[in-house]
């Protein structure tokens, strides 16, 4: 999301100066909501098969019982539940149609990250593996995912799991893999849950665990309470960011704080999940609101190795793999491994920092093949900036019967 440059009302920065006083007087305005609770129920995960005796070992919440930390804005949730509601509709037709919120359609989408998915994901993940998706959506990044590691590298037999925050979407979830479903994979428990507490979920479970996207919070430190909306948020942000005073630079660092540990939490629970020598990964992070790339929350890519000491997470920082622009010019993908246990086999674990010399050679290698594809020449440059995504041709292409089908 690009933080927009709009200026506050004079009414609007008057109530903020007012806050910013009390601030400054001793009082901490930040709030920090609940995690959401939740209540077991194994008949939740939806009709799909579970063939894993691992994962077998939980069941799905029947609902979430309180609210998470950034569940306090209807209008941040109003594009989620505009896509449920067309896809519940016409569900048919995701392939060529916006994907999530954005312009480009699920199979651009799933052919523009393919390279991203094959060289990171496809040589930690092998068939017959469990993987985990936080904060899955509709389910359409992971079914992504595993087009391009079966279609690509023949990667077959992978169980899906994951949760999302909307039931809405777990429902839509279930229904588009009921839709879409093959031989070779299968779908496990996909659950509503709160990505920042599965507590459904043991520990240790998962073959790879990853989000496609964390959600951040809105308005960190509650400056603007029922008022917030993005663009309140936006303005908020940046007029915090440009200012000089000294009261709005440190209230822009504590945002930035609050939005990492915001972060930190859906990281956690990853790790939790994921097999010890198993790999975390997270896409499509932006960087912070108060950088020359504008974001309204993100991390810095020199962010990780100082939060594996913070957190205190299972992760050695050479493991950590950043690549920066794998499908937007103003975000970048991170991979990171969890630590083994002492007594796991030697020669069953992965060598996290030659995997990532694999993985960045296997990237160049793709995204070279992805040019030849789409009719770029080699050196030309992937990225459109003014566009913030690949820059080709958004249209499907035409079938000979003159439908639009898959490229």
């Amino acid at each position: 999301m690009t933080m927009h440059s709009t200026t506050c009302t004079a009414v609007f920065l008057s109530w903020f100066l007012a806050i910013c006083t009390i601030v400054q007087g001793g009082t901490n305005s930040v709030l920090l909501g609940a995690a959401a609770a939740t209540t077991d129920n194994p008949d939740n995960s939806g009709s799909h098969n579970h063939n894993n005796n691992a994962t077998q070992r939980y069941s799905c919440p029947t609902a979430l019982t309180t609210t998470a930390e950034n569940d306090h804005f209807d209008d941040y949730w109003a594009t989620y539940e505009t896509m449920n509601e067309r896809n519940l509709q016409d569900l048919q037709g995701f392939r060529n149609r916006g994907y999530d919120w954005r312009r480009a359609s699920y199979t651009k989408m799933k052919r523009d990250t393919a390279p991203f998915k094959r060289a990171y994901f496809g040589n930690v993940v092998q068939s017959g593996d469990h993987i985990y998706e936080s904060a899955s959506g509709q389910g359409l990044n992971l079914l992504m995912t595993v087009e391009n590691l079966y279609e690509q590298d023949g990667v077959a037999n992978l169980t899906l799991h994951g949760n999302d925050y909307l039931e809405q979407s777990v429902a839509v979830a279930h229904r588009l893999y009921d839709q879409e479903a093959q031989p070779w994979f299968d779908v496990g428990h996909v659950c509503p849950g709160d990505s920042t507490n599965l507590r459904h979920v043991p520990d240790n479970t998962f073959d790879l665990a990853y989000t496609g996207f964390i959600d951040p919070i809105m308005d960190p430190l509650n400056l603007l309470g029922e008022h917030a909306t993005m663009e309140l948020t936006e303005s908020l942000i940046a007029h915090l960011c440009q200012s000089q005073d000294e009261l709005h630079q440190e209230l822009a660092q504590l945002a930035q704080e609050r939005q990492e540990d915001w972060h930190a939490k859906w990281v956690s629970e990853l790790l939790r999940i994921v097999k010890p020598g198993k790999f975390v990964v997270v896409e499509d992070l932006g960087w912070p609101a108060c950088t020359e790339i504008t974001d309204w929350a993100g991390l810095d890519p020199d962010w990780w190795p100082r939060a594996i000491e913070k957190y205190k997470w299972p992760v050695d920082p050479k493991s950590i793999a950043i690549v920066k622009y794998a499908w937007y010019v103003d975000r970048y993908n991170v991979r990171l491994q969890k630590l083994p246990d002492d007594n796991d086999n030697a020669n069953d674990i992965l060598d996290a920092e030659q995997l990532n010399r694999e993985s960045a050679q296997l990237y160049d290698q793709y995204k070279q093949e992805w040019k030849k594809e789409n009719g770029r020449a080699e050196d030309e440059e992937e990225w459109d900036e003014d566009e913030e995504e690949w820059d080709e041709d958004d249209e499907e292409e035409e079938d000979e019967d003159g439908s639009k089908g898959e490229l």
